[in-house]
């Protein structure tokens, strides 16, 4: 990570703070971070500035929150999320094309479904397209005004799905963002079918704490926009609350190496086929990986190593 800017640490303001959590109502000893502005860049890729703010850390249930969006509805938390993030709203699709159908597969593995949704898809919905081309059943859905949406890619809160209408839902670097985490759990329960399983790509706090003396400074917390960070703990409590099961973390294929895990209560997804069902989605999926990997990924490197050659042939090397 290259600094922008000179920044000063993240500091302890308060760790006994005049609020209560936002998750478990815990009133007690919780933290109040002042997190100051900062310009985050990596490579190529700069993200819009983020701003100066406050986080507060929970100690009973190990969970850390802002309050920047407080009394914001869906609604206007996707305007503000575009107006200030557009930038890195935007950034290439390829990680989404990459990891998503990995989170499938351990979804089709564990449930057996055939029907799954992207909860927080954004821009990069030209990988549901292309899966639903092959016959996988895997729709989208998002709050931002600025994706384009159809059919199969639904804008909530406008749009929504109907209960239990998913055999398992996933996310890519989404649980984070929940700025009203509550309400996206509880839609997320409702438009799971029993026996589904839901895969939550993010990042967790158990990473990232560094004790009780000083506070997390990686970029990863540091950001306003990762406005809800759950550890195992504070992850099973909220699973508690909106009626699913959290059975633990996975490592995955992505920048953060890990995803959280719930499961709704019933009766095993099954069939009188479920066997076959399941090796023809994953090999559906098989197949996209080695489409992707033949037009993006092989086509990105040979690009690049005609793009030096050229400039060294320019400059005579």
């Amino acid at each position: 990570m290259e600094k922008g800017q000179e920044r000063s640490s993240p500091h302890i303001l308060s760790k006994s703070a005049a609020v209560h959590c936002k998750l478990c109502g815990n009133g007690e000893g919780l933290w109040e971070i002042h997190y100051p502005e900062y310009v985050f860049r990596s490579g190529d890729f700069e993200a819009p500035p983020w701003f100066g703010h406050s986080k507060f850390y929970c100690p009973a249930c190990h969970f850390l929150w802002t309050d920047a969006f407080k009394n914001m509805d869906l609604v206007e938390y996707g305007k503000k999320y575009v107006e200030n993030n557009y930038d890195h709203q935007r950034r290439p699709t390829e990680s989404r094309m990459a990891c998503a159908p990995y989170l499938l597969g351990k979804l089709v593995r564990l449930t057996g479904g055939r029907r799954f949704l992207d909860y927080g898809c954004g821009y990069n919905t030209t990988y549901l397209y292309e899966l639903r081309s092959r016959g996988f059943d895997v729709w989208g859905c998002d709050i931002s005004a600025a994706v384009n949406y159809s059919r199969f890619v639904l804008q909530l809160p406008f749009e929504n799905f109907p209960d239990s209408f998913f055999d398992g839902i996933y996310s890519l670097d989404v649980m984070e963002h929940f700025s009203q985490f509550g309400e996206d759990f509880k839609n997320i329960s409702r438009i799971l079918k029993p026996g589904g399983y839901v895969l939550h790509n993010t990042i967790s706090l158990d990473e990232y704490w560094k004790g009780d003396k000083e506070p997390p400074d990686d970029p990863m917390v540091w950001a306003p926009w990762h406005c809800s960070v759950f550890s195992e703990r504070s992850a099973a409590m909220l699973a508690d609350k909106v009626g699913l099961i959290f059975e633990g973390t996975i490592r995955t294929r992505s920048d953060t190496g890990l995803a959280f895990l719930f499961h709704k209560s019933g009766p095993r997804l099954s069939s009188r086929f479920h066997m076959l069902h399941k090796a023809l989605r994953l090999l559906t999926l098989y197949r996209y990986t080695s489409y992707f990997q033949r037009h993006y990924v092989k086509a990105d490197k040979v690009a690049a190593i005609h793009g030096a050659d050229a400039t060294a042939a320019k400059n005579g090397i």
